[in-house]
């Protein structure tokens, strides 16, 4: 069925792609965003824990 949409109408099929494509490369950059924002949240939050001189360090 999509080759005959291609074959039919390719500029549709193009317009379609590169709709897709674009909102595929936004998601991931949002995501990336999060992870990113996620990964410093968590090591400013570990900060005091590696930093600690006590003799004994618990991670959970």
């Amino acid at each position: 069925m999509v080759s005959d949409i291609s074959m039919g109408n390719p500029n549709l099929m193009t317009a379609v792609d590169t709709s897709v494509l674009k909102k595929s490369m936004d998601t991931n950059e949002a995501l990336m965003n999060e992870l990113i924002e996620g990964m410093e949240g968590v090591s400013q939050a570990s900060a005091p824990q590696v930093s600690s001189s006590s003799g004994l360090d618990i991670y959970a």
